[in-house]
């Protein structure tokens, strides 16, 4: 349902938004008070800069309106990973077309690549297939006695 898209809990999404990530932040109202106590209606807009960020997958590089708080995501939960950041979070957080864009072709990739069996970074390092000499130093091991 595309209407669902442009709506959250009564209240439309900030339409800017789909120009660049936004990570879901909003323009937030409130009120600035004076020492007097008036108060006073005001805004607060999402902090936003003009950032490139590369796709290691795609070898291609994006220059996006960005939120800080969003470049604070990819630092500190995907170590520095725009593609990670980019599988992981829903479209409906993404919203910028090119963003989902992206998405799905690094996802075409990831399945090209499973597909293929040569996927590096699921597969285990080969492990040393042990002999008849590891058992028996396990074996000389002195056991601890239980005091």
């Amino acid at each position: 349902n595309m209407s669902s898209m442009f709506w959250t809990a009564g209240r439309e999404l900030f339409k800017r938004g789909a120009r660049g990530l936004y990570h879901g932040k909003m323009t937030r109202f409130g009120n600035k008070i004076a020492d007097s106590g008036r108060r006073t209606r005001r805004s607060w807009k999402p902090n936003v800069q003009t950032k490139t960020l590369f796709s290691e997958m795609l070898q291609e590089k994006l220059k996006v309106r960005v939120t800080t708080s969003v470049l604070r995501i990819i630092r500190d939960r995907y170590a520095g990973s725009f593609d990670k950041y980019l599988i992981k979070t829903r479209e409906e957080l993404l919203r910028m077309p090119l963003a989902i864009d992206m998405k799905r072709r690094i996802l075409e990739i990831y399945r090209q690549r499973s597909l293929a069996g040569i996927d590096k970074s699921k597969q285990l390092p080969p492990q040393p297939v042990p002999t008849q000499e590891d058992f028996d130093a396990i074996g000389s091991i002195p056991k601890r006695s239980s005091q």
